[in-house]
């Protein structure tokens, strides 16, 4: 039954619903119905929404979403229905079992002609431009569990529906459940697998069967052992991740070396692969920890001996999966050479490029190209090189960095280098900053109402002057600060409140060279600095709009001046360690001087307005207005070294761009104050990479 809105996909619903009958009775057990109903509506969750006999379908904008949903909707009458399977307990078991199946369908019925990206058509050949199109449907499923394992977000497909997350109920109930049954199929073989999964429908359709009891039938079937499934790969969140080695020949056979590199000691397959792609020959071997050898037989015309060649097994890191079988260089995949970025692929060592242009006030225009090897999901390994040169000065800028992330801790060395703040009798002045660096995320349990990380950062930067011709030549031309620094970060949730709290310690040392012989306080100028911060917002109406608590408290040690804190934060005025991106660095006036990172608990005020080389602390309070604008109202006040100063205002916020105006501020000096000359704003350009974007919003 179907409404004129989609009229022209739904003449072909009836073969849908045949065809999936058919194929899930062969697959699992007879349908017991004598009819089976899709019906085009608007009441359904998603896509549709199963019934007994019944699925109802929404909107589906194609004859692929269409057979889709029907597919998958009639699907539950097994595994929801028939079976009864708990789904709020035990949801991979229906939603992840019928979405294996789902899969499946497409596969058989399809075969090669339906990619990764379905029928292949996009806006402006997006699909075939990313390469979905190289893929093979199944591997859909396989993508989606990694973009989340790949950050240590995913969870245990075991999981009951309550405690999964929003994004791993789509990535581990739906898709990582389906990888995994594939898997399971492809190591007891599908008669085997087939056989085990129609004993288990006809032994306990319409009661109410768990995981030992599917597991019993499966394992009576098959007459495997399938501990590594039930009790390794279904309750932890352990990975699939096999290595291979080693391929040693003699004659018409060879030996197989594998490293079990993952947590799972599931059965692995070996591909023997020709020339043109084409599978010559498969086999199934028994899991294990450590190192295996196997022997296997040497087909004629065998190119490359490979992992799991067709994508069955629920892999974590393809790129070691393969060995050439004459070349020299057997595990060195030839390099790809494209543009922007693309999905994830094992036969290929990715580099991607894409043009980059920026401007700033100490550099002016400048433009180059960016190299990186990012792909989609995310790897644990990754680099970028962004080489600039500028229009007006001819020189060389940008960034570099390399990160690798293992379990809970992320590695990272990163280099900097743009135009730094003018001063009298300089011509040209310019920054160096290099960091190394370690962070670990921990409570990371995507439905815990606390995480918590520790960043811990060496940071080392060299200031490089050139004087002018009329400046006596008597200074040094470099400088340097280093410091080191731990940051420890604690995030809470509740029900309409969200919470921050971090304390960060800092140890700088300062060097700069004023003597024509020797540098003077050379090792001298040091300081010490403490800073505790935290916010709270409370939602106080359905919309989101929230009221927020913001509040400071830094204690400094040392050398005055060395890293005095700011009521503002760092600003393009004050910014020793040279963390933030500013478009005017060392600027006392213009827009670009205006800029503020206001991380010292918010009070938005000039980065000379009041500073302290002691002890600071402060407080602000804002007010989202009930409004549709992003508009908010703040207060707030601070005490530095026993001077204080309070301000007051309105800010609009328009996603990373945040805008304040002080409105009142007393304690600012006698001078009348005028509040369109005391406007800041904010913008954390080191903030918008899109792999940290995301990245935080999987947190």
């Amino acid at each position: 039954m179907f409404t004129p809105a989609e009229a022209h996909l739904w003449i072909k619903a009836p073969e849908y619903l045949h065809d999936a009958i058919v194929s899930y009775s062969k697959w699992n057990g007879d349908y017991p119905y004598a009819q089976v109903t899709a019906v085009d509506g608007t009441i359904s969750a998603g896509g549709g929404m199963e019934y007994p006999n019944v699925t109802v379908i929404g909107r589906s904008g194609s004859d692929l979403g269409l057979e889709t949903v029907i597919v998958h909707e009639v699907g539950h009458n097994w595994f929801y229905g028939i079976l009864g399977t708990n789904e709020r307990t035990h949801a991979w078991m229906d939603e992840g079992i019928n979405s294996f199946n789902e899969t499946r369908y497409f596969v058989e019925k399809y075969g090669d002609t339906l990619s990764l990206a379905g029928r292949g058509i996009g806006p402006l050949g997006l699909y075939a431009g990313f390469e979905a199109t190289q893929f093979p449907y199944a591997m859909r499923d396989q993508f989606a569990y990694l973009l989340t394992a790949r950050m240590s977000v995913d969870q245990p497909m075991a999981c009951h529906s309550d405690d999964f997350s929003d994004l791993n109920y789509g990535t581990v109930v739906y898709k990582k459940s389906a990888a995994a049954m594939e898997h399971l199929r492809g190591a007891l073989g599908t008669a085997d697998f087939d056989a085990g999964m129609q004993l288990y429908f006809d032994r306990w359709k319409f009661r109410h069967p768990g995981p030992n009891d599917l597991r019993a039938a499966l394992e009576e079937a098959s007459g495997a052992d399938l501990k590594w499934f039930f009790e390794d790969l279904v309750p932890t969140t352990g990975q699939v991740d096999y290595r291979l080695a080693r391929v040693r020949r003699a004659g018409e056979q060879a030996e197989v070396t594998v490293v079990n590199a993952g947590e799972i000691p599931s059965p692995w397959r070996l591909d023997a692969v020709d020339a043109a792609g084409e599978v010559l020959q498969t086999t199934w071997h028994a899991g294990g920890a450590g190192k295996q050898r196997v022997t296997v037989e040497v087909p004629e015309g065998v190119d490359r001996w490979t992992l799991d060649a067709a994508g069955q097994t629920l892999e974590y890191n393809r790129r070691d999966n393969s060995l050439r079988a004459h070349d020299l260089l057997r595990g060195v995949e030839p390099v790809s050479l494209r543009f922007l970025t693309r999905l994830d692929r094992e036969d290929r060592t990715p580099v991607f490029w894409s043009p980059v242009a920026w401007w700033g006030q100490n550099d002016g225009v400048m433009a180059g190209l960016l190299l990186h090897n990012v792909t989609l999901p995310f790897r644990d390994f990754r680099w970028h090189v962004a080489p600039m040169r500028t229009f007006d000065s001819q020189r060389w800028v940008g960034t570099a960095g390399l990160s690798y992330r293992t379990g809970e801790w992320t590695w990272e060395a990163g280099v900097r280098r743009f135009g730094d703040g003018l001063e009298p009798g300089i011509a040209r002045a310019s920054y160096t900053r290099r960091v190394l660096a370690a962070t670990g995320k921990f409570n990371r349990a995507p439905q815990s109402p606390l995480k918590s990380a520790l960043r811990v950062e060496f940071a080392d930067v060299q200031l490089q002057k050139e004087y002018s011709d009329l400046f006596i030549d008597v200074l040094y031309p470099t400088d340097w600060v280093q410091s080191i620094g731990v940051n420890y970060r604690v995030q809470s949730s509740g029900v309409r409140t969200e919470s921050e709290w971090s304390l960060r310690m800092r140890s700088l040392r300062q060097r700069a060279a004023w003597g024509a012989l020797e540098p003077i306080w050379e090792g001298a100028r040091q300081a010490q600095a403490v800073m505790l911060a935290g916010q709270t917002a409370w939602q106080y109406n359905r919309d989101g709009k929230a009221l927020t608590w913001r509040g400071f408290a830094g204690w400094v040690t040392g050398d005055e001046g060395v890293y005095p804190l700011q009521a503002a934060g760092l600003s393009a005025q004050f910014d020793p360690l040279y963390e933030g991106l500013f478009f005017s660095r060392g600027a006392t006036s213009g827009w670009g001087s205006r800029k503020i990172q206001n991380d010292h608990a918010g009070l938005a005020l000039p980065s000379t307005a009041l500073a302290a080389d002691e002890v600071y602390v402060s407080s602000t309070v804002s007010w989202e207005l009930p409004m549709r604008l992003p508009v908010s109202l703040y207060a707030g006040a601070g005490l530095a070294d026993g001077q204080g100063i309070a301000t007051a205002g309105a800010s609009l916020a328009l996603g990373p761009f945040q805008l304040w105006v002080p409105l009142a501020a007393p304690g600012m000096g006698a001078e009348p104050y005028r509040p369109w000359e005391g406007f800041r704003w904010s913008w954390n350009l080191l903030g918008n990479n899109l792999m940290d974007a995301i990245e935080a919003g999987l947190n």
